[in-house]
């Protein structure tokens, strides 16, 4: 037996925190988080660490985050790892929280909790020893970052691309291209390139037979109509990596999969990710 949800529910199941820095209960305590002051979000921009030893991307300190990675990968917990971790765990209820004066909770002097409790699941004798525990619904992943590139690309309120952003490149001093001026001014990432692609997305999504079935119509256009729609209007860099970056969607979620073709996938989508903070960071 094992648990399918989205992020938010892994929080419940798993009985990690997931609404920290360190919000991968994979990653666990490994996890190296970045916060973004600005934007008032977390980041995550570590994926040179899965790549192999020797590899070009961890020698490249100008095209990321000005530093050279040096780290491995991190260690799969096995159940019983996980355990001595949740040894002496104790369980609060938000309601017994004490509060303050202004209403807020008060934070320990560590920090937030990582674990947040010890979950039931692990009352069956064979828990500790299932390789697979917890799993993410694919189709809440898919459409965040469908969504997270249209809105993007459509330079809705919803974007990426926006002010705090660039105040962030500039905190980090990264990309300075892209940072913006004494009075708030900046030049967005996609430019004026954004215009055409802006109405063709329109036109693949506002057609009347496809009302009322938003997910499925934002999963597929981006799966599959977004690179026809992308294509000779994006630089050729950015379209190759969007098309792959989707493209992991398409195979991941065909009817027929071949469990040798899985190293590959999980290797493509992670150049994607590197080739991603190249372009966007």
């Amino acid at each position: 037996m094992w648990t399918i949800s989205d992020f938010l529910g892994l929080c419940t199941l798993s009985g990690w925190n997931t609404y920290t820095g360190y919000a991968c209960p994979t990653c666990n305590y490994d996890t190296f988080p970045c916060r973004l002051r600005c934007s008032k979000k977390w980041s995550f921009l570590g994926h040179r660490q899965f790549l192999e030893r020797g590899h070009k991307f961890r020698l490249m300190k100008k095209h990321f985050d000005s530093t050279i990675e040096e780290r491995g990968a991190p260690k799969l917990l096995s159940g019983s790892e996980i355990l001595k971790q949740l040894q002496d765990i104790n369980v609060t209820f938000e309601s017994n929280l004490e509060s303050n004066i202004k209403g807020k909770r008060n934070r320990e002097e560590d920090g937030p909790k990582k674990w947040k409790k010890k979950n039931i699941f692990f009352n069956l004798p064979y828990w500790k020893d299932n390789l697979l525990r917890h799993n993410l619904d694919v189709m809440h992943i898919k459409k965040n970052n469908c969504d997270n590139v249209l809105y993007t690309l459509l330079k809705d309120d919803k974007s990426k691309d926006h002010l705090p952003a660039c105040q962030d490149l500039k905190a980090m001093g990264i990309k300075e291209d892209l940072w913006p001026d004494e009075n708030g001014k900046y030049l967005p990432l996609l430019c004026q390139m954004v215009t055409q692609v802006t109405y063709l997305i329109v036109l693949m999504i506002k057609t009347p037979r496809y009302l009322g079935l938003r997910v499925m119509i934002v999963t597929s256009s981006c799966k599959s109509l977004l690179p026809l729609a992308i294509h000779n209007v994006l630089p050729d860099s950015m379209t190759v990596v969007l098309v792959e970056f989707f493209s992991f969607f398409k195979e991941l979620c065909c009817k027929r999969l071949n469990i040798l073709d899985l190293d590959k996938l999980q290797h493509q989508i992670l150049l994607a990710l590197c080739h991603l903070e190249i372009l966007l960071l």
